[in-house]
């Protein structure tokens, strides 16, 4: 504060002041602060892109896209705002866009992991997974000491079924950080897939008990260094599904649901398993319930009145909404 008072046209300065304003929850502050120094000279395009990660964190994207292609359309360059704004469209699953943004910047600037990283990211979501592998390599060739980075090369390698070289690519990610969640969930879903290839019984349950082992310690892993960690929660589930044990994985998935009720992937399984342990009188309670604690959370009325649709009560879901909306 004492060094944007005694010069208010540093913009670093006023940069690393809005930073700790912004950490500290006083984003209205950050941003006034931020908006004072669009006038001062070569600031620009950093304070707008300051600008798009605060509409970032309120969750304002619309806002955020704006800022961010201000400050591109000043600077075509400056990959600081072209890579939040493909993040954002990232978020809004609208992959091509984020594409068409890394794309642009690449041809600009070629010595940033961001935008290969971006470019994977944008290739796994429209499913090409080769080129997402290539865009990883190319990440990891910039920065090779980033654990992440081998987190995303080994997703796509598992994707693509080459489970060695997966192996191989989140055991690196660990060796360079052994607290890092997405290798120890990586090599859970691994593990898992692995099994479900292998023996099975009549019902088509895994007989191979190493590997769920294996898969178990990776998620337990993975959540004892993130214990809210979704991907690990929801692989811990899927992992018990399909060793035939439904009602450990049921709470597994409530959990999931209490941290985050837009995980559909989590609704959809829970109600299912909800269904085929004959316990459907409890769908409506926990939903219920998960709405009382989230009572703004328009995914949580989406749940609850899907679970009365479910059950044959429409009126029932309908009167859910129209509560939600006054």
């Amino acid at each position: 504060q004492a060094a944007v008072a005694v010069a208010p046209q540093d913009v670093e300065a006023r940069l690393a002041l809005g930073a700790l304003l912004a950490q500290g929850g006083r984003l209205d502050e950050a941003g006034a602060l931020y908006e004072d120094g669009l006038a001062l000279p070569g600031g620009q395009v950093a304070l707008l892109s300051a600008l798009g990660d605060l509409d970032v964190i309120r969750g304002n994207y619309g806002s955020a896209i704006k800022s961010y292609q201000q400050a591109l359309a000043i600077d075509p360059a400056y990959w600081q705002a072209a890579y939040p704004l493909g993040r954002v469209y990232l978020l809004q699953e609208r992959p091509n866009m984020a594409l068409q943004v890394a794309n642009a910047i690449a041809q600009r600037s070629q010595d940033q992991y961001q935008i290969p990283l971006l470019q994977g990211d944008a290739y796994m979501a429209l499913g090409r997974t080769a080129d997402a592998l290539a865009a990883y390599r190319q990440a990891i060739s910039l920065a090779p000491a980033i654990a992440f980075l081998y987190s995303r090369e080994g997703d796509a390698l598992l994707r693509a079924g080459n489970y060695s070289a997966a192996q191989a690519s989140f055991e690196q990610a660990l060796r360079l950080d052994a607290r890092h969640v997405d290798a120890y969930t990586g090599l859970g879903r691994m593990h898992l897939e692995l099994a479900l290839q292998g023996e099975v019984d009549a019902a088509g349950i895994p007989q191979d008990q190493t590997r769920f082992s294996q898969a178990q310690d990776a998620f337990r892993s993975a959540l004892l260094f993130a214990a809210d960690s979704i991907p690990a929660r929801i692989g811990t589930g899927d992992l018990l599904v399909a060793y035939g044990r439904p009602e450990e994985a049921i709470p597994v998935y409530q959990e999931v649901l209490s941290l985050d009720p837009s995980q559909e992937t989590a609704r959809s399984k829970l109600f299912d398993l909800y269904l085929a342990a004959g316990r459907s009188d409890e769908v409506i309670p926990f939903y219920q319930a998960l709405l009382e604690d989230n009572p703004d959370q328009a995914d949580a009325v989406i749940a609850l009145a899907e679970a009365y649709l479910a059950t044959d009560q429409p009126d029932a879901a309908a009167a859910a909404f129209q509560n939600f909306l006054r």
